[in-house]
């Protein structure tokens, strides 16, 4: 056989085998998570270099992905908070300041203003001056990077009183998103609305300390948002470069804890951590919040984590749950003092 005839050959049969491999791959239900198409608009949030993304500003109305039927419409300034009152917060400016930090929990997924917990605490505390910066997907990383953006602007309507508070609202996924485990970024390629998503995140130093990194997304594969295959091999390699974060998680979320309440600090204000669902490893948590002096605000409730407290086809609190925290929180928020009623 001619050398031009063995080239021909093994281009087909490794074109064949890749079109088997392809049809294969499909007919069992793989799911390539990378996006066909790059796009620009991510639903509720933008995309940011340094955050990964950010609330979107405005007052649009958004899908449920898993049931378009239902929807919500989140009013979001320009400083990418969410509303917590229909009035622009001045007379309440001067004043304490409570300012609720988190992920889509402590946003309001799919839930209106008002019935956001965020909202409800501003009610009860009409001269507290209550900011929401809860961003969905958060981890407690981006969520520190957000709080010193808005604390370094010069914009008055985001500038620190010398009574503010900062409660960091965490929940049990907040481990792996500060990590940025293979198996968080797999399924928010999957499941977010954001498209393809680049995360920040941190590890473990040589010495013990926090290594921070700015975002990081799926590695690039040619054709990969095409081909199945070739989404295939970028999982693979994403899963290499992920190896054994799953391990330090919790030690990374303790030093971020550490870290937040120093900047905190740093600005004039105070630091606590809000517990809010039942967890296996709140009981470690709280040893190591109070080894570091670290306040915490304890509203875990077990009707969290049932279907009557959730939002149908979603999973995120409804209401009804929000309403429960939101009267804990008030109770415990005034013990703080520095809260004029």
């Amino acid at each position: 056989m001619s050398r031009r005839a063995c080239i021909l050959l093994s281009l087909f049969v490794g074109i064949s085998s890749f079109l088997c491999a392809e049809y294969a791959l499909r007919a069992f239900g793989v799911v390539n998570i990378y996006p066909s198409v790059a796009t620009g608009y991510l639903g509720p949030a933008i995309k940011d270099a340094e955050l990964g993304w950010r609330n979107r500003p405005g007052a649009q109305e958004y899908e449920l992905r898993t049931d378009p039927s239902r929807t919500f419409r989140p009013t979001v300034a320009e400083n990418s908070l969410r509303a917590t009152s229909s009035a622009d917060g001045s007379a309440a400016r001067g004043n304490a300041e409570l300012w609720f930090s988190g992920c889509s929990v402590t946003y309001g997924w799919m839930l209106e203003d008002q019935e956001t917990f965020p909202w409800k605490v501003q009610k009860a505390l009409p001269n507290t001056l209550v900011r929401n910066l809860g961003t969905a997907a958060y981890g407690t990383y981006q969520s520190m990077l957000f709080y010193q953006e808005l604390v370094k602007r010069s914009d008055p309507d985001t500038s620190l009183s010398p009574s503010v508070d900062v409660l960091h609202m965490f929940v049990p996924a907040h481990p792996d998103r500060n990590v940025n485990t293979f198996e968080w970024l797999r399924g928010q390629q999957i499941h977010n609305p954001f498209g393809w998503m680049e995360i920040p995140y941190c590890l473990l130093s040589d010495d013990g300390g926090l290594d921070c990194r700015p975002p990081e997304g799926l590695p690039w594969v040619p054709l990969a948002g095409r081909s199945t295959v070739f989404g295939l091999v970028g999982e693979v390699i994403q899963k290499q470069r992920s190896r054994g974060r799953e391990e330090v998680r919790f030690a990374v979320t303790k030093k971020l804890f550490s870290r937040f309440r120093d900047h905190v600090s740093a600005a004039g204000g105070r630091f606590h951590v809000g517990l809010l669902y039942p967890g296996d490893w709140n009981e470690e948590l709280k040893k190591y919040l109070a080894e570091e002096n670290i306040s915490i605000i304890d509203c875990v409730m077990p009707q969290a984590s049932t279907a009557s407290r959730k939002i149908p086809n979603d999973g995120h609190p409804n209401s009804l749950m929000t309403s429960e925290w939101a009267e804990c929180l008030v109770e415990k928020i005034k013990m703080l003092g520095d809260f004029r009623q």
